[in-house]
C-alpha cells in the first residue's frame, strides 16, 4: 500500500499528512519495523504545527547530547522564528540533536530534506581559508536517540554505526586520523557525502565561498531509493537549484539496517571554532517536491 506522509516541522512539532493506512515504522527491540500506527505516535508526541522557522522554539521534542553542558539554552531567536545552536564560539565542543522518535522513511529508502543554516563567529585555529572550525553533519541513523560521535575533524559524526550524512565542513583535515579514522578533506570549505561513521567521504565538492562567513544558506538533500541516489543542493538564497552541488550512489537501507531513523545534526569544534545554527527545517517522505 503506498503511503504518502511529509512532515513539516516546526516549533519542535511535525505535521503529518497520510493518505490511506500507514504502520508507524520505527525500530523495535529487534530492529524491525513497528506495528503502532503513524497518525497516532505523531498525535501524541508531535502535535500540528505551523511553520519550518519555528521548529526549534521548544526543544521539548528533540534529544540533545551535549557533553559537559550547554550552559546557555541551545534555542535562539531568528528574524523569523527560532533556531538551535549547535555550538558556541568555543574550543573543543560538540552537540548532536535528533527528533524525539525515529522516522519511517519510504520502503526503498526515500527522502526529502530541506534546511537553512549560519555558521559565525569564526576564531582560534585557521587553515588557508582563515579561522574557524570545523562543521556540522545532516545525520540519519539508527544506532542510538541521542548519537554523539567524535568530536574536532570528525564533526560530531565519526563512529557513528548504521549511519548517512552530508557534512558541511570549515576547516581541511586532509590526512588527520581521528582514532583509527581516516579524514580525506579536499579543502577546508567543503560539502561531503559520508557512511557508517566515516569521514573519509564517498563524494566530496569544494564551495568557493565561505561556508562560515556569517551568511545564510540554504539546503536541499533529496535521496531517491529507486536508484540509490542521494543529491544535495546548496544555495545562498531560498530558490532551490537546477543541479545539484554533488551526488552519490547509497544504498542507504542497507547501510542503516533498515527503512527507520532517528534524523537530525551533529557539530563540532577543536582549536577553532565557531558558532553553527540550524534555523528552519523540514522533511518529507513522499509527495510534491518540498520546494513547491
Amino acid at each position: 500500500m503506498t503511503c504518502d506522509k511529509w512532515f513539516l516541522f516546526a516549533a519542535g512539532l511535525a505535521l503529518g499528512l497520510i493518505a490511506g493506512g500507514c504502520d508507524w515504522a520505527g525500530p523495535d527491540a529487534s530492529g524491525e519495523r513497528g506495528g503502532s500506527d503513524l497518525n497516532d505516535v505523531l498525535n501524541d508526541r508531535l502535535p500540528l504545527a505551523d511553520s519550518p522557522a519555528r521548529i526549534f522554539c521548544d526543544l521539548s521534542h528533540f534529544d540533545i547530547n551535549l557533553p559537559g553542558g550547554f550552559g546557555p539554552d541551545p534555542s535562539i531567536e531568528t528574524d523569523t522564528g527560532c533556531g538551535v545552536r549547535l555550538t558556541r564560539s568555543v574550543e573543543s565542543q560538540a552537540m548532536a540533536i535528533y527528533l524525539g522518535n525515529p522516522i519511517a522513511l519510504e520502503e526503498d529508502g526515500s527522502f526529502r530534506t530541506h534546511f537553512s543554516f549560519r555558521i559565525h563567529g569564526a576564531g582560534g585555529a585557521e587553515d588557508d581559508d582563515g579561522p574557524g572550525a570545523d562543521g556540522f553533519v545532516f545525520v540519519l541513523q539508527r544506532a542510538a536517540a541521542s548519537a554523539l560521535g567524535v568530536g574536532g575533524g570528525s564533526l560530531g559524526y565519526g563512529r557513528i554505526w548504521a549511519s548517512a550524512g552530508v557534512e558541511f565542513d570549515t576547516y581541511s583535515n586532509h590526512g588527520l586520523h581521528a582514532g583509527d579514522e581516516f579524514i580525506n578533506d579536499p579543502d577546508g570549505n567543503h560539502v561531503g557525502i559520508n557512511v557508517e561513521g566515516s569521514l573519509e567521504s564517498l563524494e566530496t565538492a569544494s564551495v568557493p565561498k565561505r561556508l562560515n562567513d556569517g551568511d545564510v544558506w540554504w539546503v536541499w538533500i533529496d535521496y531517491d531509493g529507486q536508484v540509490e541516489q542521494l543529491s544535495v543542493r546548496l544555495s545562498e538564497s531560498e530558490e532551490r537549484p537546477a543541479d545539484a552541488l554533488l551526488s552519490a550512489e547509497i544504498d542507504i537501507p542497507g547501510v542503516l539496517g533498515g527503512t527507520t531513523a532517528w534524523i537530525g545534526f551533529t557539530a563540532a569544534t577543536g582549536g577553532g571554532y565557531q558558532r553553527h545554527d540550524i534555523l528552519s527545517w523540514q522533511f518529507q517522505t513522499e509527495g510534491r517536491s518540498i520546494a513547491e
